[in-house]
C-alpha cells in the first residue's frame, strides 16, 4: 500500500516518492509553499483530500503556476488592494523566489532556508536576487531603483557640467573669431 506521514501539500517531492533523500532542502520546499500560500492566497497545488497517492502525483508530476498568475484565482474582494497592484508586485522577483524553492529536484532548490531567507530580504532590499538569471538589463534596473534620487541628482549635475563647458566653448569660439576678424580688419587698414 501507499502510506504518506505528513501533510503532502508542504511535503517535498523527494518525501513524497519515498527516495529517502529527505534534507533540509525538503525544509525549503515547505517554506516555499508557506511563502506561496502567503503571496497568492492559495496553495501551489489544489491536491485531493482522500487519496494520498493522487495528491502525491500532483506534487511530484505537475509544475506550481506563478504567485502572479494564482491570485488572479482568488476572490477579489479577500483582497486589500487592486487585483493588478498585486499581481504586479509579484511577477519577477517573487514568483522567481517561490518557483525556486518549489522545483521538483531538491539540487535546483535554495540549499538552506538562510539562502531562501537572503534571496527574499535582497528582494525586500531592492537587490538582485539570486532565484533569477541575472541579464545585465535586471542587474542595472535593481541598480537604478535603489539609487534613483542619487543617480538623478547625477544626470543633473552632469548636464549643467555639459551644458557650461558647452557655453565656455562657444564663448572662446566667439572670441576667436572676434580676434581673427579684428586681425583682418586690422590688416586691410
Amino acid at each position: 500500500g501507499f502510506a504518506i506521514l505528513g501533510t503532502p501539500a508542504y511535503m517535498a517531492p523527494e518525501a513524497l516518492n519515498g527516495s529517502g533523500d529527505v534534507d533540509t532542502r525538503g525544509d525549503v520546499y515547505a517554506l516555499g509553499v508557506l511563502l506561496y500560500e502567503l503571496l497568492a492566497g492559495t496553495r501551489p497545488f489544489d491536491l485531493p483530500r482522500q487519496l494520498a497517492h493522487e495528491a502525491a502525483r500532483v506534487v511530484l508530476d505537475e509544475i506550481p503556476e506563478r504567485p502572479s498568475t494564482a491570485i488572479t484565482r482568488v476572490n477579489a474582494e479577500q483582497l486589500s488592494a487592486p487585483h493588478g497592484t498585486i499581481r504586479r508586485r509579484l511577477e519577477g522577483d517573487l514568483d522567481q523566489i517561490c518557483l525556486m524553492a518549489l522545483r521538483k529536484k531538491a539540487e535546483r532548490r535554495y540549499g538552506t532556508a538562510e539562502a531562501f531567507a537572503r534571496d527574499v530580504r535582497r528582494h525586500l532590499d531592492g537587490l538582485p536576487v539570486l532565484a533569477r538569471q541575472g541579464s545585465w538589463f535586471y542587474r542595472t534596473n535593481r541598480f537604478v531603483r535603489r539609487y534613483s534620487g542619487r543617480i538623478a541628482a547625477i544626470v543633473v549635475l552632469f548636464s549643467v557640467l555639459v551644458g557650461l563647458g558647452f557655453n565656455t566653448f562657444q564663448r572662446r569660439k566667439s572670441e576667436l573669431a572676434a580676434e581673427e576678424t579684428s586681425r583682418f580688419v586690422f590688416e586691410l587698414i
